[in-house]
């Protein structure tokens, strides 16, 4: 109903800018491990990926802890309707519980795609996908946990998808580095490096979601019908951004191994 549908819109852009958080920062990580494989740096490589794996849960831990005392403010500052606030502070909340598996997973994504290896992201996200989609319908339809019954979804899959990444990433032969969890540790070259180069994509991703939320704080303020049909519709934006930012995620990659490999030509 429209009820529902609108408490999750009322939070989608709260929700987006937390992703865009976790996008934008994992760009460093793509970049600084296509760029050590370039230049045939497999030491660097390891220590960029061990450094990765730990930041990105520590940083999700860090969302949660800024976001979650703010829910009720954010959803004041959103407009959000105070028929559907309740539920709509539910999801947001259960939600951010899965930041730091969401920031993991993009940070051991970007890890796999700075390498040259898609699929395995792409197979791994599909899973974790098809299995929210089993468990919207297990929590909504017999459980009857509604809006919670999505998020709790959501968080599970999220969670999957970044225990099989890493799973992968430790087990999978085409782990290049012999990444094992035992050794790892955080390097603060590698580090420092990697949040220089994604705080400014994560900027970007902020403050276009800021402005985001100053339309929604319009759009929500005339009602749950109308913030339900906007919620319906920015899913099909959705698609379209998705397609056109994986050509910029790939361009970035195969710059990044050329300029390494100081490659001009081929950059």
């Amino acid at each position: 109903g429209n009820s529902s549908l609108s408490a999750i819109g009322s939070v989608n852009v709260l929700i987006n800018t937390t992703i865009g958080l976790a996008t934008g920062l994992a760009t460093g990580v793509n970049i600084l491990v296509s760029n050590a494989k370039g230049a045939k740096n497999p030491a660097k490589v390891k220590r960029t990926i061990e450094s990765a794996v730990i930041i990105g849960f520590i940083l999700g831990l860090i969302i949660v802890a800024i976001f979650e005392p703010l829910a009720d403010q954010l959803l004041i500052w959103t407009n959000v309707d105070p028929l559907v606030s309740a539920d709509a502070k539910s999801y947001f909340q259960i939600y951010l519980i899965a930041a730091p598996f969401i920031m993991t997973l993009n940070f051991v994504s970007g890890i796999l795609r700075g390498y040259g290896d898609t699929r395995s992201p792409l197979v791994i996200l599909t899973s974790a996908g098809i299995l929210n989609v089993g468990l919207n319908f297990l929590f909504v339809i017999p459980f009857q946990l509604g809006v919670k019954g999505v998020a709790i979804a959501t968080s599970i899959s999220n969670a999957a998808a970044c225990i099989a990444s890493f799973i992968y990433l430790c087990k999978s032969k085409n782990c290049y580095v012999n990444y094992s969890i035992k050794e790892t540790k955080i390097y603060k070259s590698e580090t420092l490096e990697m949040l220089k180069l994604g705080s400014l994509a994560a900027l970007q991703a902020v403050l276009f979601n800021i402005s985001n939320i100053i339309i929604a704080a319009s759009v929500n303020s005339f009602g749950a019908a109308v913030t339900a049909g906007s919620t319906a519709a920015s899913t099909i934006d959705n698609y379209v951004y998705t397609g056109m930012n994986a050509f910029s995620v790939g361009s970035m990659a195969i710059v990044s191994q050329n300029y390494g490999a100081q490659n001009q030509a081929r950059c």
